[in-house]
């Protein structure tokens, strides 16, 4: 997810917490939402800069590892 959050701050010429924050990152790894909406509304500030990313991110949150 790191990689995946690195690459988006690149692409939107952000920084990589403006993108998501480690606490983020931690919490929706280890409690991954269930829907694209919940994740939306996990997301907080983040959502702005993330909401053409979601299902993006949603997908990635369900890959097996």
């Amino acid at each position: 997810m790191q990689r995946w959050r690195d690459r988006v701050a690149r692409e939107k010429d952000e920084g990589v917490d403006h993108i998501l924050n480690k606490m983020i990152i931690f919490d929706l790894s280890c409690n991954p939402p269930s829907t694209s909406e919940e994740l939306l509304g996990r997301l907080g500030k983040h959502m702005e800069v993330l909401s053409d990313r979601v299902g993006e991110l949603f997908d990635l949150l369900h890959q097996p590892v």
